[in-house]
């Protein structure tokens, strides 16, 4: 999957374009089918409250990757170490 950030006409802000798979579910190398509407829930439910939502990866990938949005509550958690997390907003 390619991805492509650009700003866009209509917004001000920087945005991503994704040029990918265009159903949640994909395979990796192994032959594996990685049940993205199954997977992201569990990792949200099982993480709950320090992560909000992640996006899972891996496609014709040897493994599955997340990338997770922290919550404040992980911040507090993490104490003088937040400080080495990203900026909130």
């Amino acid at each position: 999957m390619k991805v492509a950030f650009t700003k866009l006409k209509t917004q001000a802000s920087l945005s991503i374009l994704s040029d990918g798979r265009v159903t949640e579910d994909f395979k990796l190398t192994t032959g594996t089918w990685v049940s993205v509407g199954t997977l992201r829930p569990a990792l949200a439910s099982k993480l709950s409250p320090y992560f909000q939502d992640f996006v899972i990866c891996g496609h014709n990938e040897d493994s599955v990757g997340a990338l997770g949005f922290i919550t404040p509550a992980l911040r507090e958690l993490a104490g003088t170490e937040a400080e080495n997390l990203a900026p909130h907003e």
